[in-house]
Parts: C-alpha cells; structure tokens; sequence
C-alpha cells in the first residue's frame, strides 16, 4: 500500500512515501531527515487511504522549511536586489531563524511571532525591530507569492512606537 524511500538531495537525505491511490502511484516528500517522524507521515497516509479519507491536493501543497526558504529567497534576491538590502536580509533571517528553529513555513503562527518579538525587543532599540520586522514582512510575502504559505504572518505583527527624535533647536533652546 504504502512504503518509504531514502533519497538525498541538495539539502541532505530525506525520507518520500511511495503509495497508490485507486490504481494510481505517487511519490511524496516528507520534507524530512528523521527516520521516526518520516515513518509517522507513512502511517497518517496509509490511515488515510485506509478510512478514504485521503486528500491528494493536501499533500501536494508546497511544504518547505524556514531555512530552505532563507536559503532559496537569498539566492533569488542577490539577483533583483541591492546587496546592502541582502546582507540586511541574511541578518534578519538568521536572528529569526535563531530565535524560531528550523520548522515549516505554514507552522509560523501568531504566538512564534510574539515571542520573536518579546526576545528581540529585549536586545534591541524599537527602531531596529521595525526595521527588521518589515524586512521579515517582505520576505514572508515573496513565500507567500511563491505557494509556500496562505498568508503573510507578519501581516498582524504591530510596529513598535518609537520617540520621535528632534534633530533641530528650538527657538528658546537656540536664544539661550
């Protein structure tokens, strides 16, 4: 009904599920290493089938993990954008990819973001994590635009706001 293939690619080895499905074969990714959680993907497939309660087009969606997609947007945006902007994005996603792990781009939720958030407010000024929220922002839309995720979840993270800085004198201040 159902078996694992060990295959390596250009990240490493990964685990596919080879089954059939009313007389037709397909091979899927379980987009991971792990001999134990690739043999849990097995069995939620083959329950699956079993019930007919399998959805093809579920597991066809897009799955990629948070740093295959750094990887892969750095390669793309080296191409389209200005370095500077590049070496700022690398910096970002590694802090963020620090902070979060490595997990699937659709797991990203609300509550991973605030504790991102939470820790990065606590090492820096508000300014700078607007900045890197927005530069975040920016790459989760290109995964989104690419299939990798519904929708932007830094869409509903809030900017920080920050004390506005006089860089002038004022007319009393200048008298004295």
């Amino acid at each position: 009904m159902a078996c694992l293939r060990k295959r390596v690619n250009k990240w490493g080895t990964v685990y596919d599920v080879d089954f059939t499905v009313d007389g037709k074969r397909y091979i899927r990714s379980t987009m991971t290493s792990d001999l134990r959680v690739a043999k849990q993907v097995l069995h939620d497939i083959q329950g699956k089938i079993a019930r007919g309660k399998f959805n093809l087009e579920e597991y066809d969606r897009k799955e990629i993990t948070l740093k295959m997609f750094i990887d892969e947007h750095l390669a793309y945006a080296g191409k389209v954008k200005k370095e500077s902007t590049v070496k700022l994005q690398h910096i970002h996603a590694a802090t963020f990819l620090r902070i979060v792990g490595d997990r699937n781009l659709r797991t990203i939720r609300p509550q991973v973001l605030d504790h991102w958030k939470a820790e990065r407010l606590g090492k820096i000024k508000p300014n700078t994590f607007n900045i890197e929220k927005r530069s975040l922002q920016a790459m989760f839309e290109i995964a989104r635009r690419w299939g990798y995720i519904e929708t932007n979840p830094f869409i509903d993270v809030s900017l920080v706001k920050t004390e506005e800085r006089r860089l002038y004198l004022t007319d009393d201040e200048l008298q004295r």
